[in-house]
């Protein structure tokens, strides 16, 4: 169960990363998607 956590919250901060990145280069966020 901590494991699961764990991934969940670097899942959570992955996230977040990439909607930055998004804001910042839109174009880079279609790429990484595909």
């Amino acid at each position: 169960i901590q494991k699961r956590q764990i991934l969940m919250k670097v899942k959570d901060k992955e996230l977040q990363g990439v909607e930055e990145m998004k804001k910042m280069t839109p174009l880079l966020g279609m790429k990484t998607r595909t």
